[in-house]
């Protein structure tokens, strides 16, 4: 990792920053499916990826509910993480996952990650910065017996789609999520992907 590099766990002050840079990742959503899914809105994609409609109608709800999860204040966030990456002098990425233990009674240990969010700013891409955010991932989870990640990218996003294949995973199937109010949703597809073996991996401390 270069100097002006950094992957460090958000904090109370970052919460502007992150939520600059969860709209830019709603919009890109938004922009990717706007051909094929019409009527699915701008707001529609915001209910889907940032809090629901209470939540987001209300004022100031949205920050209420990301300060909570960065305090981890309730249950269903207590193992809900998100780090952002820093680079040519600001945040430009960040990466929310969950981590989902298994059960003391399995005869095998079922725990697994859910990356639920990753994201790095269109014009900081191909600069390693994704694989960073991957790599203080895994350094966050060292010592836990995780068994697999898992992950689901929208179908229509070919980049994505091609750069999770590069860090090792595999497409395991598709799956849809209604979008949109329930008197008129519609189904989004999207591709699942994981990487069965935590021990394969390996991404170390270099960086590409």
């Amino acid at each position: 990792m270069r100097a002006e590099e950094e992957v460090r766990r958000i904090d109370l002050e970052d919460v502007e920053v992150f939520i600059a840079l969860q709209d830019a990742f709603v919009h890109e959503h938004h922009s990717l499916s706007r051909e094929v899914y019409k009527e699915v809105t701008l707001l529609d994609w915001q209910h889907s990826l940032v809090c629901p409609r209470d939540v987001l109608e209300k004022p100031g709800g949205r920050r209420e509910q990301l300060v909570s999860i960065v305090k981890q204040e309730h249950s269903c966030y207590r193992h809900l993480y998100i780090l952002l990456v820093r680079g040519a002098g600001r945040e430009v990425g960040y990466i929310m996952y969950q981590v989902h233990k298994g059960k003391r009674k399995d005869a095998i240990p079922s725990a697994y990650v859910e990356v639920k969010q990753i994201f790095v700013e269109p014009d900081m891409r191909k600069r390693g910065f994704g694989k960073l955010l991957v790599d203080g991932m895994m350094q966050a989870l060292e010592g836990q017996d995780i068994r697999s990640i898992r992950l689901s990218v929208l179908d229509l996003n070919d980049a994505a789609t091609k750069w999770y294949r590069a860090q090792g995973f595999v497409m395991t199937g598709l799956v849809w999520e209604y979008i949109g109010p329930a008197d008129h949703s519609l189904l989004v597809a999207y591709q699942a992907f994981s990487q069965a073996s935590v021990k394969c991996f390996c991404f170390g401390n270099t960086v590409s």
